[in-house]
This record gives structure tokens, C-alpha cells and sequence, in this order.
């Protein structure tokens, strides 16, 4: 309990001040499992899939054994892919909530995806764009321990001015750019992409002064690998640069695919991930394991916490899962037969 209570008080000053400062430094939601789900990753991998459509939805909680009410992410996706002989544009709409605990900031962001994708023989270049409304707010009945009268016993706002902020919501519109280049050639498949978010540079006004939102920069990059028919290895890595701060992702997956079968299983997999490297500022040690079964896969993953906030804290990681269904693809394929003309 004592814990708890220490957490919050540090948590809260670390919320407010990522809302400080001449730019905007406020937190921006994340996944481990970022390639299940496509559309915050890059807009480019809108309908990069093998379907009519699909639908998906992760789940992310942190900080379940320090808070009593977690911080939260849930975000659900739609993509349809329309063919064009052998190209094709995609569209896909994204929502998402964050919230920040019981703290009272929340994030919630809908976005629209749109995508080309241009075959190259074994390759392939996707191009997309992504116009997003993100809506923000903070709880204006918060109280910081400067903020308790000793004589009432109560937590009254007016004893101090440590709350400076002028608004309690922030809405703005954003739009993002993604580029991702593939090949699927024999028993490699590689896959890299860039994106940037936040390109028109978004206000926010929780403060009298307007605050600018910089632009995040990501790069993803995997390289599947077929050991034989069925099995695979993919080293993969993702970087994103936020204003001062840059976060990392590497790791690698191993992954099964079955031939058809009664149960309808099409793939097993698993993997490792570290975030932030070994040595210098770590943060987070992942595994994660999934299923394919018919039109669904699943996939779950823990976040061992092995920064500097592990010390004197237990159970403070970080839980996620991700569900998706795809609908089988009814795209009629022509064929040409060479014959004799009669």
C-alpha cells in the first residue's frame, strides 16, 4: 500500500510535467506488439494483408502493480483492400483511448488511413496517408499534497497554485506519412518502413501559451527468413525519434505455419524483444507468444520492467494482447491458358 501511494505521488508530477514546456512533451501511446496493429505503426501497411477485410484490436495495461487503476491503451482498427489488377488502394479507420489510470488525462484519437500499393514483381511499394482528430484531457478536480489545509483536513485546489493549466482539453487535427518497401522472393521476405507523425506540427492548449506538438519520426525493418518449408526466423527492429527522446525495439520472432488441417490452425509463433538496449537507459525485457486458428489470430505479450523503477517495486510490468479476424479473400484470379486458335 505504501508503494501504491509513493507511485502515485511520483506518477502525477511525471504526467504534468510532459504537458510543460515550450513543445509538447506528453507521452505518446505505444504497443510492443507494434506490427499487430498496422495503421499507428505506418499508414503505408493499411490492407497489407491477404483478405477482403479486417478487423483488429489491442489491449495494453501497465503499471497494474503500483496503481489501482492501471494506465490503459485500447485501440481498434478496420481495413479493406480494393484491387486493382495487380495493384491496389486500401482505407482503414483507427480509434483509440489512453488513459492515464485514475489521473484523469486521457487521450482519444480516430484516424483515417488511406494506402497504395504498387507491385514491382517480387516487390512491393506501399505509400500511405493518415488524418487523425485526437481529443486530450485532464481531470480538473486533481489535488497535489501543497494543495491540503491543514486546518479543514481537506484537499482544497485554491491553497496553492501548482495546477497552472488554463484548459482542460485539447482537441487537434494531425496527419501522418508512411513509405514501406517489401520483397517476397523464395524463403526471404524482408520488410522496411519510415513514417512521420504529426507533420503539420498540431497545437495544444492546456496553457495560456499554445504548445507545438514535433514531429515523430519511426523506422521498422524485419527480415523473414523461411529455414524450410514451415518454419521461419525474423530479426526485427523498431526505432522512433520524439522530439529529444528516442525509443527502440529489437528482437526476434520464430514462428511455425501448419499445412491444412481439421483444427484449422495455420500458425504458431513466439519471441523475445528488449526495449532501449542492455546497458545504456533500459527499460523493458518482452516476451511474447501467438496463434493462428482459421480467420482469427491471437497474441499475447509481458513486459518485464528492467529499468531503474524495478528496484524496491514488484509485478510493475506491462500485460498486451492483440486480436484480429480476416476475412477470406473471394478476389477472382484470372488465368490464361495458351491454346491453339481454331
Amino acid at each position: 500500500m505504501v508503494l501504491k501511494k509513493c507511485a502515485r505521488i511520483l506518477l502525477l508530477p511525471l504526467m504534468l510535467l510532459a504537458l510543460t514546456g515550450v513543445k509538447s512533451y506528453a507521452q505518446e501511446f505505444h504497443f510492443s506488439q507494434y506490427m499487430k496493429s498496422p495503421m499507428v505503426l505506418n499508414p503505408a501497411l493499411t490492407g497489407a494483408f491477404y483478405g477482403d477485410w479486417q478487423v483488429y484490436n489491442n489491449y495494453r495495461s501497465q503499471w497494474g502493480g503500483v496503481l489501482d487503476k492501471p494506465y490503459t491503451t485500447i485501440g481498434l482498427g478496420f481495413q479493406k483492400p480494393i484491387y486493382l489488377e495487380n495493384n491496389k488502394v486500401a482505407f482503414g479507420l483507427f480509434v483509440l483511448n489512453d488513459q492515464a489510470g485514475d489521473k484523469g488525462y486521457m487521450t482519444n484519437m480516430a484516424a483515417l488511413s488511406l494506402a497504395y500499393h504498387a507491385s514491382l514483381g517480387y516487390q512491393e511499394l506501399r505509400v500511405g496517408a493518415q488524418f487523425g482528430y485526437t481529443m486530450r484531457s485532464i481531470d480538473d478536480n486533481l489535488a497535489f499534497p501543497e494543495d491540503f489545509n491543514r486546518v479543514s483536513g481537506q484537499f482544497e485546489q485554491e491553497v496553492s497554485d501548482m495546477e497552472p493549466l488554463d484548459n482542460y482539453n485539447s482537441n487537434y487535427f494531425d496527419i501522418n506519412l508512411g513509405l514501406v518497401w517489401s520483397l517476397n522472393y523464395q524463403t526471404f521476405r524482408p520488410e522496411v518502413g519510415i513514417a512521420a507523425h504529426h507533420i503539420n506540427k498540431p497545437k495544444e492548449v492546456f496553457f495560456a501559451n499554445e504548445s507545438t506538438i514535433g514531429t515523430k519520426v519511426s523506422g521498422f525493418a524485419s527480415f523473414k527468413y523461411y529455414v524450410n518449408r514451415d518454419f521461419y526466423v525474423d530479426p526485427n527492429f523498431l526505432v522512433v525519434s520524439f522530439e529529444k527522446a528516442t525509443n527502440m525495439l529489437m528482437g526476434i520472432n520464430a514462428g511455425f505455419e501448419f499445412s491444412p488441417n481439421k483444427l484449422d490452425f495455420d500458425e504458431v509463433f513466439g519471441g523475445v524483444l528488449i526495449r532501449n538496449g542492455f546497458s545504456e537507459n533500459p527499460d523493458a525485457f518482452i516476451i511474447q507468444a501467438g496463434v493462428g486458428i482459421a480467420n482469427f489470430d491471437i497474441a499475447l505479450n509481458y513486459d518485464f520492467n528492467i529499468s531503474p523503477l524495478k528496484q524496491g517495486l514488484s509485478n510493475n510490468g506491462s500485460f498486451e494482447v492483440s486480436l484480429s479476424y480476416t476475412a477470406a479473400s473471394t478476389r477472382l484470379i484470372k488465368t490464361k491458358i495458351e491454346s491453339e486458335r481454331l
